[in-house]
């Protein structure tokens, strides 16, 4: 509770009408995006342990929940678009990998946790429609020195929230 306390009172603006921050405590927002350094996964149905905060921008988890760690080549990429249809606000969110090898097919839908260069950690996918959507494309290059790898590229469509960053 300690955390999701202070969590909350870093989200707070220094504008905000509900407290005043000290200059030393204003949060300086960074314009450029951070990149992802760590990706895992988990089958969506964990995702039931995820409570999301009702602002839409954060979520905590009430259980553990164990996360399979995925061998990326390179950096993984997260795109985060949104738009206004009809008065409301919808996300669409794409994730792109590289893997040294073809995965299985999935069976299942996964949900994703990106933890970025600074630290913080977000979560991709909830236990309700829409889910994440993966698609894989290997490629092999025409000379003999050229290296084959498989692009995954996951992708949520149409969905009333972004990325929501973890609390711990």
């Amino acid at each position: 509770m300690v955390a999701f306390v202070r969590s909350f009172i870093k989200t707070l603006t220094p504008h905000s009408h509900i407290c005043t921050f000290p200059k030393h405590l204003h949060i300086k927002k960074n314009p450029m995006p951070y990149h992802v350094t760590h990706l895992e996964r988990t089958p969506l149905y964990h995702m039931h342990r995820l409570i999301p905060d009702p602002s839409g921008l954060t979520a905590y988890f009430c259980e553990e929940v164990l996360w399979q760690p995925l061998c990326t080549v390179g950096l993984p990429s997260l795109e985060v678009t949104d738009e206004v249809t009809n008065g409301v606000r919808l996300f669409t969110s794409k994730l792109t990998y590289t893997l040294a090898t073809r995965p299985a097919p999935e069976a299942q839908p996964y949900a994703y946790r990106l933890t970025l260069a600074n630290g913080v950690q977000l979560i991709l996918g909830l236990y309700m429609r829409p889910y994440p959507v993966a698609t894989i494309t290997d490629s092999h290059e025409e000379k003999a020195t050229g290296r084959a790898s498989c692009t995954v590229q996951v992708e949520l469509k149409n969905a009333p929230y972004g990325p929501l960053r973890q609390l711990e």
